[in-house]
């Protein structure tokens, strides 16, 4: 393998001997399926071939009610997956023809270092073992830790998945990297010596906060009553984001409106509730739109790492109402979250709460600033650069 940790003064120099470096990133799908796994994955791999590395990117192609996953770039490996238990359970796990084995082989060949999200998934599971039989060094990232679903079935499944899958990999591995203190804690048994801890990044060009003159526009030209509460959720519309929680909170909060702006199963529209608005997955700037023209967001999640929307509401100024799960994730914004209680259970008496005496504008200004601070995708790809580096010297 190429030595890429060599010293030298030249500027061009830390560029060139990126371009040496091969990194093979596999994840369940590509960003195109919207959900932050994949966004994450899509921006970490941006940063990386911004700084020159070469970086493909193994994932699933599907296209169903549940899922839409195609590649955005020549870089991208697209293999057909059978993703029939996302379809019935909504818990992803497309799993791979016998066809595709020989694609997984030939991109590990040609790869310096693997990198995958979520290690318990069947395309990084398979991808892990061939770099353990090649030697390739891998790296994963971890996106969350437990994950409490309702079902016996299902929970025992999630659980099984992390201790067969997810810790043994964990050991295998040569670095593993957490975007949440909660994750990394979790596992802390099975990462001693190899844990990093890299904030994600936000885009804060797009995710920035507003004026009030602005939100009055925004909200007019949304169709939102201006002088109504407006409650926003982001995400996919699933039991450990908090859907359950949040029907019930709508239901006991008529004098508030709704906006959920996302897909999945637990769909918003069929509650029949007239104070509650669904809005399909949209790009990044009509997103930031919501963000600005929103009073709160409620993400009453369990079994997250620290989800991306949190990021992009918080760089917006928008105060977050977030289970304790969530705002644990990141100490360092703690005071700035409005708690829920441990999965959300006081999520209806925080609201009301919050409603009844809301942010002014300078506070909202001061945690946009905060969140700026805290995170940048520039950032975050020169910590994923340093630890891709950082194999070799281990090596030597």
């Amino acid at each position: 393998m190429f030595n890429f940790t060599r010293e030298f003064n030249g500027c061009g120099w830390s560029r060139l001997r990126n371009e040496f470096l091969k990194i093979l990133t596999v994840s369940h799908y590509f960003e195109s399926n919207g959900a932050g796994v994949e966004i994450i994955a899509s921006k970490i791999r941006q940063r990386l071939r911004i700084h020159g590395m070469s970086v493909r990117w193994i994932a699933a192609r599907s296209k169903n009610r549940v899922t839409y996953s195609e590649p955005s770039d020549g870089d991208c490996v697209a293999l057909r997956m059978w993703d029939g238990i996302r379809v019935v359970t909504d818990l992803a796990w497309p799993l791979p023809s016998p066809f595709s084995l020989g694609v997984f082989w030939r991109e590990v060949r040609r790869a310096d270092v693997v990198h995958l999200h979520e290690p318990f998934y069947p395309a990084c599971q398979i991808v892990y073992w061939f770099a353990r039989v090649l030697k390739k060094p891998i790296v994963i990232t971890q996106h969350i830790a437990d994950m409490p679903v309702a079902g016996r079935l299902r929970k025992q499944a999630v659980a099984l998945a992390n201790t067969v899958f997810t810790r043994p990999a964990h050991y295998g591995a040569a670095k593993v990297v957490f975007y949440s203190t909660r994750s990394m804690q979790f596992f802390r048994s099975s990462v001693v010596g190899k844990n990093h801890l890299i904030h994600n990044g936000c885009d804060s060009d797009v995710f920035r906060c507003a004026d009030v003159e602005e939100v009055v526009s925004l909200r007019q030209r949304l169709g939102l009553v201006t002088k109504r509460p407006v409650v926003l959720f982001v995400g996919r519309f699933i039991e450990k984001k908090g859907l359950r929680i949040l029907r019930q909170v709508a239901e006991k909060t008529p004098d508030a409106d709704f906006v959920f702006v996302g897909l999945g199963p637990l769909d918003p529209g069929t509650w029949g509730l007239s104070n509650v608005r669904v809005i399909p997955p949209c790009g990044h700037e009509a997103l930031a739109e919501y963000y600005r023209a929103s009073d709160v967001l409620a993400l009453p999640a369990v079994g997250e790492g620290f989800p991306l929307v949190v990021q992009e509401a918080m760089c917006s100024g928008l105060p977050c109402l977030v289970s304790n799960d969530v705002a644990e994730a990141c100490p360092e914004l703690i005071d700035a979250f409005l708690l829920a209680g441990p999965a959300g259970v006081y999520t209806h008496a925080a609201l009301k709460t919050y409603l009844s005496h809301p942010r002014d504008w300078n506070s909202r200004r001061e945690i946009a600033r905060r969140a700026t601070d805290l995170w940048s995708w520039e950032r975050c790809g020169t910590e994923y650069l340093n630890v891709f580096h950082s194999l070799q010297s281990d090596e030597n």
